[in-house]
């Protein structure tokens, strides 16, 4: 909602970004000329935006990113008559209502921390991290194992896919350890034809389609060369081989 400052930060890149679109969704700015990115602009310009008025009247949503090292560092830790510095002018917001009011009545601040905490050291933590009625706290860091299961079958039930929570563990144990990574293989399964019909999405469809995690398929290799299955263990290499291929030439053309 507009009105609000919101700080967000963890290090799941996934969950951050879907957590930033839901914030700007909410605002209804998604598709707006007044949803701004910033992502490495000086102070000065991030100022000049903050405190331009919004286009039209309608609302506004600003996302800084890397604020960590994009607005609170050293070099911006000076005062200025026409420019005060980004602590001064958040404080200022925290701390004075007819200036919260002036500047958030149609606003609303993403704060993005690309670090697993906000620093302690940071001059304005005591009051970033205050509770109070106009500063969201989003904590987006890497799932537990268990709530990572969870998330994925939610996505899994939304997409109407056929699985359980055992395949889902199995996709998982697969694939990267990466939100992105696991949501992207998982979408791959929608496509299978069995998705489409609503048959059941089995371990034998998530090997075969998933590109998976090179330790999980050294581990399988190896299971299936002490069980004496050759073949699986070659067919395995190989197409291990071809998929993480296709990735390095899919990177460089991209």
């Amino acid at each position: 909602m507009v009105g609000n400052i919101y700080l967000i930060y963890g290090d799941d890149e996934y969950i951050r970004n879907k957590k930033i679109k839901e914030i700007q969704k909410k605002c209804n700015v998604v598709d707006s000329i007044n949803k701004i990115d910033l992502n490495g602009e000086e102070w000065e310009e991030i100022y000049d935006e903050l405190t331009l008025p919004s286009f039209l009247s309608s609302n506004k949503i600003i996302t800084i990113y890397q604020a960590e090292t994009n607005i609170f560092n050293e070099k911006n830790d000076k005062e200025d008559l026409n420019l005060p510095s980004p602590y001064t002018f958040f404080e200022k917001i925290l701390t004075q209502e007819k200036y919260r009011k002036e500047i958030l009545e149609d606003l609303a601040i993403i704060i993005v921390f690309d670090n697993k905490k906000i620093s302690k050291k940071n001059k304005l933590y005591p009051y970033l991290t205050k509770k109070n009625d106009v500063v969201k706290i989003c904590e987006c860091s890497k799932l537990p194992r268990i709530e990572n299961e969870k998330y994925l079958l939610d996505i899994a039930k939304e997409k109407n896919l056929n699985l359980g929570m055992s395949e889902i563990k199995f996709l998982i144990d697969l694939v990267e350890k990466n939100t992105y990574v696991q949501v992207n293989e998982l979408m791959k399964l929608c496509f299978l034809n069995k998705a489409i019909i609503g048959e059941k999405i089995t371990k034998d469809d998530i090997e075969d389609v998933c590109i998976k995690n090179e330790e999980a398929v050294v581990y399988m290799i190896t299971d299936y060369i002490l069980e004496k299955k050759y073949s699986e263990a070659q067919k395995l290499a190989n197409i291990f081989i071809d998929k993480k291929s296709e990735l390095m030439l899919l990177r460089i053309f991209v």
